[in-house]
Order: structure tokens, then sequence, then C-alpha cells
């Protein structure tokens, strides 16, 4: 889709790297007869036409950003899609990105951006050196070009990502000015994007390393120039050495006690157009063996985080710090135009309204409501600013309380549901809704749990940028009295070792999101095993391989129980389904995770053998 000169690009490096092109789509009539024709396939005058009349499996979009998410959500409902590749940049706000991530998770399609310097020889070669430690200790990276922000910034911010091996950015000062000052025409500052001609950007990574970059026609030009638009560098200094990846210049090496710089790999403009049929072919070897693509969506979203930063620094004249605020679009302040600000509530554009199902389905029981059930129902449905249609609610309930269940019943909307199963233990219910679930992501509160307004946003957002299989929610405490102010210290100390990066136990029932494919895998929520349960899930999801991160822009506010008595109950629940889980699976299933405590080391004091 798009037949200008990019997408000519991309449709003669499909067929280069093994993936036949069978048609393309245009508006222009001219653009896209001359393209229809040297490649012999048909055009057509729509995305939508084109994926109806020739069902691709790949779907390539060369178009300008600023309809970019209806056309992938377009390509991602689409019979037969299993890939969608896009220009840079990705999208212009992070809600944006986070919906055609959704949207292609939601169906199993790789989404690509297509960030082809990753594939050019030598940023390959500066990146291996600095990956391999050649360099020393990475102490400060810079990037310039001659694309603003929007046209060229996605290309050299990934470049510094990249280099940064994982790194991610923590805030970052960026400042605009008018390229016409230093007396250019024109024509040359002159853009196709909605970003100010000129901008510097200075980026702060996590653990002290600093990044500066240019982006405009002011950049300091390379010492192998050769023209303006190619004229992309990144350099790496490290504690023993630095690197210089011109796009079209090579790759050079300076390393301490050497006798001057290293050609690491020569440039040219065969090797930098080639680019482009590498990253088609990295995508047709996604498709055919399931190999990871080097340029995959997910991991661009912290570029958006970093772009977008960019522009609201700009915009702002101050420091940035990431996640950037998510209900701005900064590039639109900085061209003059008014901030584009959902409402809590508000309908999304009819171009972002997803065609399939849920992407989150809030599973809540009723039992151990605390008097507060239908205030917890009430957050789910009414004050969330993730569209509606985005989610659903199961209600499970245990048929002890009709009447609070009519009151519940009353306040669903026609995607929700109530569901009875009389005479269940409450951990079961859990299991029911999630079995239930429509959505591909799974979200697990409790009934005397109030969500904030941004609950679910955040959580799909979090979990679109990150490759994390589920995570734990952040809680904020509602403690009536002393007794309460205790158990709220008891979890807040217990909650500082279980959030940190890497522990295993996240399965935290008063929010706590995982995939539903992971959860299926890994056994579900058993009943048998009482409120133990969370704490056997998080050992299978964790002895799976399954990833959980802590989503802490993610909230509910729990209520703690005001009586010591109320505590007793789970505590006991908990420790029986322990001993049940030791004695049927043993010790072993444990071994790593949870040592044997005071009651299943006495469990035979009662054991009429023993006395």
């Amino acid at each position: 889709m798009g037949c200008g000169p990019r997408g000519r690009e991309h449709a003669l490096a499909l067929r280069e790297a093994g993936l036949e092109p069978i048609a393309v789509a245009d508006p222009a009539e001219g653009a896209r007869e001359v393209l229809a024709g040297d490649l012999g396939v048909r055009g057509f005058a729509g995305l939508e036409p084109a994926l109806e009349g020739a069902r691709p499996g790949v779907v390539v979009l060369a178009t300008p950003p600023a309809a970019r998410e209806e056309l992938v959500l377009a390509a991602a409902a689409a019979e037969g899609v299993r890939a969608i590749v896009v220009e840079k940049p990705f999208a212009l706000t992070l809600p944006a990105a986070e919906r055609m991530l959704a949207a292609c998770a939601a169906r199993d399609i790789l989404l690509v951006v297509s960030h082809q310097l990753r594939f050019v020889p030598a940023f390959a070669t500066l990146h291996d050196a600095v990956d391999r430690g050649a360099l020393g200790e990475l102490e400060l990276l810079r990037a310039v070009g001659r694309g603003d922000l929007l046209d060229q910034g996605p290309h050299l911010i990934d470049a510094l990502l990249q280099l940064a091996g994982g790194r991610r950015v923590e805030w970052v000062m960026s400042q605009r000015g008018e390229a016409a000052v230093a007396g250019l025409p024109a024509e040359a500052t002159a853009g196709n994007h909605d970003a100010p001609a000129w901008m510097t950007h200075y980026l702060a990574f996590e653990g002290g390393l600093r990044a500066v970059c240019e982006t405009g026609p002011l950049h300091q030009r390379g010492r192998d120039f050769h023209d303006e638009w190619r004229d992309k560098r990144v350099l790496a200094q490290g504690s023993e050495g630095m690197g210089e990846a011109h796009a079209l210049g090579g790759c050079r090496l300076l390393r301490a006690g050497g006798s001057g710089w290293e050609n690491g790999t020569p440039g040219g403009a065969e090797a930098y157009a080639a680019a482009t049929t590498a990253l088609h072919a990295a995508v047709r070897e996604s498709l055919v063996a399931g190999t990871p693509h080097p340029c995959d969506a997910r991991g661009a979203l912290h570029g958006m985080e970093v772009l977008v930063a960019c522009a609201q620094s700009a915009a702002d004249g101050d420091a940035a710090v990431l996640p950037p605020q998510r209900d701005r679009d900064p590039f639109a302040e900085l061209r003059g135009a008014p901030a584009l600000r959902t409402p809590a509530g508000a309908a999304t554009p009819r171009a972002a309204q997803p065609t399939g199902g849920p992407d989150v389905s809030v599973i809540l029981p009723l039992p151990d409501h605390r008097g507060w059930a239908e205030r917890a129902v009430a957050s789910w449905l009414t004050e969330q600013t993730l569209p509606a249609h985005r989610f659903e609610l199961i209600v499970s309930s245990d048929g002890t309380e009709p009447d609070l269940e009519a009151r519940v019943e009353r306040l669903l909307r026609s995607q929700d549901r109530l569901l009875r199963r009389p005479g269940v233990h409450e951990i079961e219910l859990y299991d029911v809704g999630a079995r239930a679930a429509r959505a591909p992501i799974l979200l697990f509160t409790e009934p005397h749990c109030m969500a904030e307004p941004d609950c679910l946003e955040e959580l799909v957002g979090y979990l679109a940028r990150t490759r994390y299989d589920g995570a734990c929610l952040r809680s904020v405490g509602i403690a009536s009295n002393e007794s309460a102010r205790l158990e709220e210290r008891y979890f807040d100390a217990g909650f500082r070792e279980c959030s940190r990066e890497g522990h295993w136990c996240k399965a935290i029932l008063r929010g706590f999101a995982v995939r539903r494919d992971a959860y299926v895998a890994a056994g579900g929520f058993v009943g048998e095993w009482g409120r133990f349960s969370e704490f056997a899930i998080a050992i299978a999801l964790h002895r799976r391989g399954q990833r959980l991160g802590y989503a802490s822009g993610a909230c509910v506010r729990h209520v703690y129980t005001s009586t010591l008595r109320g505590i007793m109950s789970p505590v006991v629940d908990f420790a029986e389904g322990e001993c049940r889980y030791r004695a049927a699976l043993g010790d072993a299933a444990l071994a790593g995770y949870i040592e044997p405590g005071p009651v299943w080391r006495r469990r035979h004091d009662r054991d009429p053998r023993v006395a």
C-alpha cells in the first residue's frame, strides 16, 4: 500500500526476499498503474479492496503515519494476513501504537516496523563491536541525520537503543530551532512530516549512559559525505575505544593500544539498499521458521516512547520523564494545533474501532466482597478510560447471595456476564471466569478492590510495550482501623520483594494479569488448593518460562479486613491448601520456591496413630 518511491523499493525488495508481490494499492491512479504494470500485478484504489481481491499473506504499508492505525486495523482483521510491515514512524501517539499492537496480537499477526538500519552492514558491525565489549564500557552515543524527528529520527533513535543493549531511556531533553536562521533556502528546510525541521536531543539511559542526537538540515555532515538524505551516522564511545557507522561510508573502529582507525565494514549504496531486502527476508524467515524478527513492533514501542518524549520536551521547554504523558499529542502541539485529549469515557474515532473481540477479560468473583461488590463492579464498568468495547467483565458467584447477584447483574453491559456455580470454592470461581473469557488477556481481581480509572489502559499499554506474559498490579490500601493497617503493612513488606524484576511470585489476586493461553497451559487455579492456588499457579508459570512483570501504572484500591478474625479464614484456607498440594505432589514440587512451613511439619500431630 503506497506506490511512491519508498513503496517501489519495498515491492522490489519483497521479490528479492522470496515474497511474491500479488497486488499494489494507492488512491493515486498514475503511480498505482505504473508500479502494477512493472510488477505484473493487480492494482487497487485502496487497501480494503486489495485485501478482499488479492487475499495477501503479508501487507506492507509504505504510507504516511497519520492514517496508519486505520490501515493496520483493517489489515489485522483480514483473513489470511500473517504479517504487517509499516514504515517509520510507527505511529504519532502511544495509544495508537498500542492499539495496533493489540489488534495484531489478538490474531497472532507479526507486526514489523521498517527500521532497516539494523540490516545495514556498517551499523551491524558497530553493534557487534559494542555488544562483545570491543570498545570497553559504553560511555556516550551520538547520532546525526538530515531528516526531521519523524523522518530520520526514528531510525537514529532505534540505532541508539540497539547500541544501548537493552538499557531504557529514563528522561530526555529536546530543543527545537529554526533552520532558516542559518540562511538555508526554504526548499532545504521543508519536510514531509509534522515535526520541527531542526531539533537536538539529549537522552539519559538507565545506568548513567548518555546519548545526543541531531535531526534536521543543520546536522553536522559526516567525513564521507555523499548526499543529504543518506548522511546518517552513529558514533559510540567506550572506555577502550570508539566506533562510527555511516549509512554509506561503512564502519570504522579505533581501539586503545591499536595503531589507528580500523575499517570494520565497507559501505556503499548497494549495501544500504540491500537492507530493505534483508528486512523482508527476516519477515519470511519469521513466518516460515518462527524465528523472532529484529524489528518486531513490540520492541519498537520504547522507541516510540522516546520519540514522543522528545516532542513533549520541546513543547514544554523542559525535560520529559519516560513514560511520557499518554493523553497528549506533542507533535500537534509543536505545529500549533490543539492537543488531542480524549475525555474519559469518550468514544474512540471510528477508524480506531477494532473489529474482533475484547482485549482484556476482567474476572471478579463475588464472595468476600466485604460490602464493596457493587462499588467494585462500577469501577470497572463506568470509570475506565480504556474504550468500553475493548474489555469485558465476568462476574462469578457461588449462589449464596441472590439479592446481590441481581443488583450486580443490573450493572452489567451487553458484553459482560454473570456466571453462577453454587457451592464451589472462591478460587474455583476464578477458574470458571477464566475458562469463559473471550479476550487474550485475563485480569483477576477481588470484589473488595476498586480500579483506578486508567487501570486497564495502563495495563494494556504496559503489556504491549514489554515482552511480558503477564503482570501484577499496584494496589493502594483502604485501611479503616489498626487491624487493617497491620495487614496492610504485612502485605506491603512482602510485595516489595515479589514486585521486583524476575521474582516468581506475581499471581496476586487483588490485581494479576496473564495471557489466557499461558494460564490454561499452567493448569489454571485449582479449587482443591484453596488460596494456595495463587502460589501454585505462580510456580507453574515460572517453571514454564512465562515472564511476569510489575505494571506499576495500573492500580487498584484494596479494602483490608477490619478484624483479626476476618483474616483467619483465608489464612487457614491457604495453609490447608498448601498441605493438600504437598500431600498430592510432594515437597519436590515446591523446592526452590517455598520451604515447608510449621503447619505441614506438624501435620501428624492430630493423627490417631501418632497418639
